[in-house]
């Protein structure tokens, strides 16, 4: 019930009862989810005299407004008619930015960012410091990729409310989210870096390019290595397998490129931080991204995609037993394409020190969660390639993006 409603108007409710709530033809569920949201989130310090106004109970539950407010009052307006008086009076004026906040709220609920937006706004016109409305205008900008303006607002709720715990970590992991966001920004704009309109294209123009890179160096399918760090469910290997099987021009026994994909399917071994302070979502535990039924999924991919193999196990044991393998099979094998999607820095950097010896000018990288999330620039894939780049003197052009997601080719080795 509580993802409907805002941050400050559950305090509303301090005041009913669950009889209460049912009187008004709020179904028992509802009523009594409503009254454990209170239990746990009661905030203190707040007194009857200055929530008084507790008749406009459409401040909690606006798809209940009509029936809640004729309860109280049968002459009392619905929130969309609190907004239209010419003239109100100060007590009239606090009501609307209430009545067009619960407008914003239900918009909100409805997928309706836009419309979300001007509301809030005209709440914030008439509350100039209505926390609240602030924040909810950051995170629906959030959502809109307008992320100054988000981080302005969010940061002015941060001002002008007094939350709880909760609220607080909300907003504020909100504001690491924006400002991950603005970072990244700046930093594929230094580098000159083109955006795609999805994964599948960044996947299409990386596997393309590896192909460039093969044919520039003369290079036999044989000697190349197609490899991905991360299957989960298989999604990008099934994608990355087709495009080799297109791209491919055949080797002499007639089959395409294989890509060899990387993965325990136990989920992340360790805790993935992130430079958010929120209680349940500023971090991936360990075990986040475990697949079930891991043996019919590795057999259905093998199955349907007959140039896709699958090594299960830690990077640090089946990667180092390929690499052994494939030195004495094809000696000079080089990557001519690895989509890393590691996640951790730890596992990212192991794969990443694994592979050195088999770069080359030209080789194609494509991380998944490269930029763009709360700590980018100082953990995971990204601290992983800048350590690489620092101390063993590889050079990278970052090329494309879509979302946290760059693919790069590596420009130099000194």
């Amino acid at each position: 019930m509580t993802s409907n409603i805002g941050l400050e108007s559950i305090k509303d409710i301090f005041f009913l009862t669950m009889d209460d709530l049912i009187n008004l033809n709020i179904d028992d569920s509802t009523a009594k989810a409503m009254i454990q949201d209170v239990s746990a989130n009661r905030a203190s310090g707040f007194t009857a005299v200055q929530w008084q106004d507790k008749k406009i109970m459409c401040r909690f539950a606006p798809e209940h407004c009509s029936a809640i407010l004729s309860e109280f009052s049968k002459t009392e307006p619905r929130c969309s008619e609190l907004t239209s008086s010419s003239t109100p009076t100060n007590s009239e004026v606090a009501t609307r930015a209430i009545a067009l906040f619960n407008l914003g709220q239900q918009a909100f609920s409805q997928g309706e960012w836009w419309e979300a937006v001007k509301q809030y706004k005209k709440a914030i016109v008439q509350q100039p410091e209505y926390g609240v409305a602030h924040a909810q205008l950051g995170i629906v900008l959030y959502h809109l990729e307008m992320y100054n303006d988000a981080a302005v607002n969010l940061e002015k709720s941060i001002a002008f409310s007094e939350m709880s715990a909760i609220a607080r970590s909300n907003v504020n992991h909100h504001l690491s989210l924006v400002r991950s966001k603005v970072s990244a920004n700046a930093f594929l704009d230094t580098h000159n870096v083109k955006i795609v309109a999805d994964r599948k294209t960044l996947l299409q123009i990386s596997i393309e390019a590896a192909f460039t890179f093969l044919r520039l160096h003369d290079l036999q399918l044989t000697r190349a290595m197609f490899l991905e760090f991360g299957v989960y469910y298989g999604d990008s290997a099934k994608m990355i397998a087709t495009l080799l099987a297109n791209n491919s021009t055949n080797d002499h026994d007639g089959s395409a490129p294989t890509l060899d994909a990387f993965d325990s399917f136990h989920g992340l071994p360790e805790q993935w931080n992130m430079n958010s302070s929120h209680p349940t979502i500023g971090f991936a535990p360990t075990g986040t991204f475990r697949v079930l039924n891991a043996s019919k999924l590795i057999k259905d991919l093998i199955k349907s995609y007959k140039n896709l193999k699958v090594h299960v196990g830690l990077f640090q044991t089946t990667l180092k037993s390929y690499l052994h393998d494939r030195h004495r099979l094809h000696e000079g094998s080089v990557v001519a394409f690895a989509h890393i999607d590691c996640d951790l820095y730890s596992s990212t950097k192991f794969v990443l020190n694994a592979l050195k010896p088999y770069l080359r000018k030209g080789s194609v990288l494509q991380f998944d969660e490269l930029v763009g999330w709360p700590g980018w620039n100082i953990g995971g894939e990204f601290r992983a390639l800048e350590e690489l780049m620092k101390t063993s003197g590889v050079a990278i052009l970052f090329m494309y993006s879509a979302g946290q997601a760059v693919s790069c080719v590596v420009d130099d080795l000194r």
